[in-house]
Parts: structure tokens; sequence; C-alpha cells
């Protein structure tokens, strides 16, 4: 990928490349990488596509690989004619993207035209309710949701990056990320991210160090709940935080602060302590580090939403702090969630299906069933010596929270592990009619636990297992 942007950039200084700009004063794009995939931007004329045969020719030659042609496709401006981008695709061997083109399991493009995709989402939920063998989202997909919502949080702190230059051009050209707001003709993109903004502004503080880059009326840099100066004096209007301080020092200039702020935000703005140590920066106080995390941001807006419930909840820590795979760790929030598509759920959505245990064929399939109380539960708890009958509730959190008072981390790391192995066996039984026995449903639960840890353990030889670092033999290293 690297040898590739060395080339594409000094096609750009030979002006080969045009490249693309979003707005009049946004850098030109002339490529991204993305994964393991490369956007290449050019003009729609044959002049142009012709350097770009000439460029993946030469990457072919230098890098010994071959473009996959037909894993390759060209996207084209709305008014770009036919005939050009006929010319265009068959002079470089690629395909032209269609409407329905996809990407990670989303679509490729996205205009203007809400309808068309909201009808692709109407679509791929009917999917989804037809079927639960059709995924949604791919997991890169998901991903790439997860990166967009994150990205309000590198427009604030990144500030003269590619991306941050694009969006400033383009939304926010006098401004900065807080301050923007949705404007007229938004990105699909843009529209997403800014759903992010809301949460950034309830959490997002400028600690002051040198103070100039932080300004006095329109930064948020007091330490209280609004964190906005209120004080309307023009003395104070464009100016900066280093104009509060002492020249030459780190100490506020408490007669000026007194004199020109209102008593509340005077008594804030002297409650900062000031370190010549420190830089101005922008910091996410739902984080100790101050650094905007997803998890962060999760908690924020669950506190918000004042949806936490304190009595007979899960132990939160311990879970995220267990020694097991991470989709496992995903798996266990959704079941406490009561997100998992059992039918019980399903008859609530209004999806008919049959709602007795697929496994069993007892009893309603329900989340604790299938976990806890269904026969094929029953048998690997027994066999791992954890008696279900001492819970006295359906209620699955409770029953971990009672096994994280009386079992080592060991045990808890295969109840988590068995939790998971027991749905990848109730989904066998529904899409394949193919179950296991109980031990074997352990014995996997175990394996997987055992692969995974030693995948994260750097002395383990996946060849030859643990050896020590002075037995003589010879180990593969790093080129």
């Amino acid at each position: 990928m690297e040898g590739l942007s060395v080339l594409i950039k000094e096609y750009e200084k030979r002006n080969n490349l045009t490249g693309i700009q979003v707005a009049r004063r946004a850098p030109r794009l002339t490529h991204m990488f993305f994964a393991d995939d490369t956007y290449s931007f050019c003009k729609a004329n044959e002049r142009e596509a012709d350097h770009i045969v000439d460029l993946l020719q030469i990457f072919e030659r230098a890098s010994g690989q071959k473009i996959n042609a037909a894993k390759s496709s060209v996207f084209f401006s709305r008014n770009t004619a036919q005939e050009f981008r006929d010319a265009i695709c068959a002079m470089l061997r690629f395909k032209e993207a269609g409407d329905n083109t996809t990407y990670l399991g989303l679509p490729s493009m996205l205009g203007r035209n809400k309808s068309a995709m909201l009808g692709y989402l109407k679509d791929r939920m009917k999917e989804k309710v037809q079927g639960w063998d059709k995924k949604w989202l791919s997991r890169g997909g998901k991903e790439l949701l997860l990166k967009t919502v994150a990205q309000g949080w590198r427009l604030l702190v990144k500030i003269g990056s590619l991306v941050e230059r694009v969006f400033k051009a383009r939304y926010y050209p006098e401004g900065f990320f807080l301050s923007a707001n949705v404007g007229s003709n938004p990105s699909y993109i843009w529209r997403s991210i800014m759903e992010a903004q809301i949460v950034l502004k309830r959490g997002v503080v400028r600690r002051v160090g040198t103070g100039t880059t932080v300004s006095i009326t329109k930064d948020p840099w007091l330490p209280n709940d609004d964190p906005y100066v209120h004080t309307d004096n023009e003395a104070i209007r464009d100016r900066n935080v280093d104009a509060l301080m002492i020249p030459g020092q780190y100490a506020w200039d408490v007669d000026v602060i007194k004199d020109v702020f209102v008593d509340r935000d005077a008594k804030l703005i002297l409650s900062i302590p000031l370190r010549d140590a420190d830089s101005d920066c922008w910091f996410w106080k739902w984080d100790k580090k101050g650094q905007y995390t997803v998890r962060s941001a999760y908690t924020a807006i669950q506190e918000v939403k004042q949806s936490y419930i304190q009595n007979d909840s899960i132990s939160w820590k311990k879970l995220w702090n267990a020694k097991v795979p991470l989709k496992v760790k995903h798996f266990i929030w959704r079941v406490v969630r009561n997100i998992l598509p059992t039918k019980d759920q399903l008859l609530t959505r209004r999806v008919d299906v049959n709602d007795k245990c697929p496994v069993c064929n007892d009893e309603i399939e329900a989340v604790y069933h299938v976990l806890v109380t269904c026969s094929m539960a029953k048998q690997c708890w027994n066999a791992l010596g954890i008696n279900t009958e001492e819970n006295n509730s359906s209620n699955f959190d409770r029953w971990v929270n009672s096994l994280f008072q009386k079992c080592k981390i060991i045990e808890l790391q295969e109840v988590f592990m068995v939790c998971w192995s027991l749905w990848n066996n109730r989904n066998e039984v529904i899409w394949n009619q193919r179950g296991k026995e109980y031990s074997d449903v352990c014995k996997l639960a175990k394996l997987l636990l055992n692969q995974w840890k030693n995948a994260q353990d750097k002395s383990f030889d996946h060849f030859l297992g643990f050896m020590g670092q002075e037995d003589g033999k010879e180990r593969w290293e790093y080129p």
C-alpha cells in the first residue's frame, strides 16, 4: 500500500492525476486506502485513465502482485456520458459499479435520494425478519459504523489532518467541529457524524495549558457542568485564554479576571490550576485518560438516559475484564441486554414462529432457558460442577452475578465460553438440523478458550507448544 501511495503522489505532482475536491477550498484527493482496498480518483477522460493503467502496471512489476480486474470496478459521476464510461472501462478492463453495489454489507454509493436509501434498508430488514441466517450488516459493516461515530472525536482533536481539512472546507470553513451544523445538502456520512456531535458536546472540555488556542467565549473550558463563559464583555470577544494570564508566567491575572467577568465565571476561572507542562488539548471527561472511546461514549449515553440499574445488575467491570475472546464478551452483553433473537423475542416483534425450544422442544425458548434450564444446558453445567437449581429467579444476569461471587476466574471464563457454545449449538439445530452432545459442547468451549489463550501468549510456539527461550531451537522471526 505504501509503495502504491508513493506512485500516486508522484503522478499527482506531474499533474497526471487530478483527483477530486468536495469544496472549492478543500484539498484534492487522489487516493484513499481502506482495509486492503484502494480508491483512486481522476477525471473521466482517456488521458487520466491511461495514466491509471500505467500506474497499476508499474505497481504490478515492482510488487510482484497482480491487480484482480474481476474484483475491481469504476464509479462515475452522474454527468459522465455513457460513451466515456464504456471507453474508460474498456481501457482499465474494469466493470462499471452499479447502483446496487455494496461494500462490507453497506451501499457503496449513498446519494441524496432518500427513498432509494431507505428502500435498501427496508429490503435488508425484510431479509432479517424472514430469515435470521441473513446478516443485516457484516462485521466489517458494523465496524464501519463505529468508526463513523468515532470520526467526530478525530475531527475535534486531529486538526490539520486530511479528513479534517476536507470536512472543514465543506461544512464549517469559518469555525470548528463543535460549532458546525448539518448545513444544506449534507452527505449521509456527515449526518451520521453530526449525531456523534451531540454526545461529544456533553463530554468534552478544553484543558488550558498555554491558553493560546483556547477561545474565551467559544470553547467549553470552565470546570463545571456548563463549561462555557456567559460573561458578555467586548474586552474578551475574539480573545484567547492567554490574554487572562500574566505575561511570561503560568498564572492568572487576578485583577483582570475580577474586573471583566461576572462572579460565577471569575470563580470558575481562578479555580483552574495552571501548569507549564500542559498544552492546550481536548479532554473527554467520561474517560480517566481523557481519550474518547466507544466504551466511554456508551457509558456517557447510558448515564444521560439514567438507564443503569444498580440492583441485581451484572458486574460489567468483571465481564469486560474476563480473559475470553471479545466476541464472547459481546455475546454475553447481548444476552444480558436481552437482544438475542430467541423465539420469545421474535414473537414480541410479530414474527410467526413456533415458540418451543428447538433443542429440547419442551419449553418456550427464552434466553434463560437456552443457557441455563434447557436439558442440554443443565447437562453442561453439571459436567462443570455448577448447580443451576440454587438460582430462584429466571434472570440470566442475576445468575451470572451469583457466579461472580462464588466462582474462580478460570471457572467464569469457562462459563462464558459454554454459554457461547450452547448458543452456537442452538443455531446449528435451527439452521442445519444437527446438534451436538453435551460433552462435545463442553469440549468445544474449552478447546476454543485454550486456542485463544495460546494465541495471546507470545511465548507459545504454534508448532512446538510452550518452549523456553534457551532451548537451542531455531525460531521463525519477522523478516
